[in-house]
């Protein structure tokens, strides 16, 4: 019973991100990941029922920073191992860049890095 609470609890949750962002997509299901640990926020697997909601959404997302309640939720797409992994990489040379070339601006676009020149 305490697992549909927290089921319950998490579409709730979910729910109160898509009305901010003015979305109303079909969920499936919203699962929280990862181990329970006082103090810490876990992610949370949402799985729509159609592909043009997940795209939909997602261009929406940045305007959570804009809010004050959801200013500390992120939205992203599932990816493979290989895409976390090559990301990873991706960031940590842009965030290298960035601390050796303090007077440029660098940011990705489309998995690359770009460079204010």
């Amino acid at each position: 019973e305490a697992v549909n609470e927290e089921e319950a609890e998490t579409l709730r949750r979910v729910g109160k991100v898509f009305k901010q962002l003015e979305a109303s997509p079909s969920v499936t299901a919203a699962t929280r990941l990862g181990k329970v640990c006082d103090g810490r926020h876990r992610p949370v697997k949402v799985t729509l029922q159609q592909r043009d909601d997940l795209i939909s959404l997602l261009k929406k997302a940045r305007l959570l920073r804009q809010t004050d309640t959801f200013r500390q939720v992120y939205l992203s797409p599932d990816l493979t191992r290989q895409e976390r992994d090559d990301n990873s990489r991706l960031y940590q040379t842009l965030k290298q860049l960035r601390k050796d070339n303090p007077g440029r601006k660098y940011w990705v676009r489309g998995g690359s890095i770009m460079c204010d020149v």
